[in-house]
């Protein structure tokens, strides 16, 4: 048991400052490591319970309305790509999109 726990990588607790201040009660903003992943919350926790989805941008531009893309997972933990102004936009692609010289329109279809 001794050799397994020395093995082990030590796991960091450090919240990492986002930079933007809570909408709700004005503290700072920070990443958080939960059981799905990552995600943005207010570093007043417990107090104030503000909570944002993490969006990692691929670095593409959405050809519908001319948004970031961003990498999401299904319920089933399957990755799929979709424009981050979803609802507004219901852009998504099972395969990841490409940066290209092409005009944003025709470079997906």
């Amino acid at each position: 048991m001794a050799d397994a726990e020395a093995r082990i990588p030590a796991m960091k607790n450090e919240l990492e400052p986002v930079g933007r201040d809570c909408p709700e009660c004005g503290h700072a903003l920070v990443i958080r490591y939960g059981r799905y992943g990552k995600f943005i919350s207010c570093s007043n926790f417990p107090d104030c319970r503000y909570t944002e989805a993490w969006l990692e941008k691929i670095g593409v531009k959405c050809p519908k309305d001319g948004g970031e893309i961003v990498e999401r997972k299904t319920r089933k933990n399957r990755l799929f790509y979709g424009c981050a102004n979803y609802p507004n936009c219901d852009f998504t692609s099972w395969k990841r999109p490409l940066r290209s010289h092409v005009p944003i329109a025709e470079a997906y279809w």
